[in-house]
């Protein structure tokens, strides 16, 4: 069935694309499902980082207030 979902392409070399393949197989997934996944999951990473960046400068710039 096709997808309503944006598809996306990416240009890999053979040795990123033989790594991504055997990924795939090792859980059970398609290789488009394991590249959605571990786009999703550096996003989450990603968000993740930022956001302790912001705590972190919130909570600094606090302590310079309170000083």
């Amino acid at each position: 069935m096709p997808t309503k979902k944006p598809i996306v392409q990416v240009v890999l070399d053979e040795e990123t694309l033989k790594k991504l393949d055997e990924i795939a197989t090792n859980e059970g997934r398609t290789r488009s499902n394991i590249a959605a996944y571990i786009i999703r999951k550096y996003i989450d990473d990603y968000e993740a980082a930022k956001n302790k960046e912001s705590l972190i400068s919130q909570n600094t710039e606090s302590k310079h207030k309170i000083s």
